[in-house]
């Protein structure tokens, strides 16, 4: 009996060893993420970050479904995830994936960075980057559209319900509670895509209407919001599950100080 046994105890113990072992190299993996980056400031360090951000995985756009239940779901009703601009908490089943256009109630996929500001659509990578993608509110994400983001306006009514968010002719200000994520995104995609496959998306003080251009503003007021709103526990959680799913991660979540580094 004893000779039988020994076969699968030696298998329970390599099994442990690789275990542990991977999971002590996934830490270092991630202790040593940023090395590159340590000690450099201004142009260095933007280079230095886009160049350990850009490899990652590029999903399909039908698969950002699935991904977003994971990464935005409401941490106290596992079968919701959490609205970015209208905060509401929906059911993951109220996806708009396959569902009649009219029924403006499900939830759609929202880029932070508007795809008309680059002219990216859904293409894989830029298109489909999860850092940029949060879910919402069908008619909250059109009413939003192209809009540049700073403080001002009139309160967005909804036909769903109230909601915190205001708006004027160009620009749109989201609730409070995730001025500061928003501000982080916009800093991840200004750094992930500097002078990528012949786009650079910039911030800049300008909040236009036009369409086409790299281009998303107001920095101030992004910078603002982000000493305003520091990082919490749901954008930390987010950022890991987007590790695990896409393979990069956003530095100014890890790193807030960063900022102030790059955009002085």
């Amino acid at each position: 009996m004893i000779l039988k046994k020994k076969p699968l105890f030696l298998f329970f113990l390599i099994f442990t060893l690789f275990f542990f072992s991977s999971c002590q190299k996934a830490q270092k993996n991630k202790e040593n993420y940023y090395s590159e980056a340590i000690g450099k400031k201004g142009s260095e360090l933007k280079t230095a970050l886009h160049e350990i951000i850009r490899e990652h995985q590029k999903l399909p756009y039908s698969k950002i479904w699935d991904a977003l239940c994971e990464t935005d779901a409401d941490p106290d009703l596992s079968g919701n995830v959490i609205l970015v601009y209208s905060g509401w908490s929906v059911s993951k089943k109220w996806e708009a994936r396959g569902k009649a256009s009219g029924n403006n109630s499900y939830w759609n996929r929202e880029h932070i960075w508007p795809k008309n500001r680059g002219k990216f659509e859904t293409s894989p990578g830029i298109g489909t980057d999860l850092h940029n993608l949060k879910p919402e509110d069908k008619t909250v994400n059109a009413k939003r559209g192209n809009l540049d983001f700073d403080e001002g306006g009139e309160i967005y009514k909804d036909p769903d319900g109230e909601t915190e968010n205001r708006f004027d002719e160009d620009s749109w200000e989201p609730r409070k509670e995730v001025r500061g994520d928003i501000a982080r995104i916009l800093f991840y995609m200004a750094v992930r895509y500097e002078s990528e496959d012949s786009r650079n998306l910039e911030l800049t003080e300008t909040v236009n209407k036009s369409g086409g251009t790299p281009f998303i503003g107001k920095l101030s007021t992004l910078l603002k919001w982000h000493e305003e709103d520091p990082v919490d526990g749901f954008e930390k959680k987010r950022n890991e599950k987007i590790y695990q799913i896409q393979g990069n991660r956003n530095p100014f979540i890890d790193h807030p100080e960063w900022v102030k580094e790059i955009w002085k």
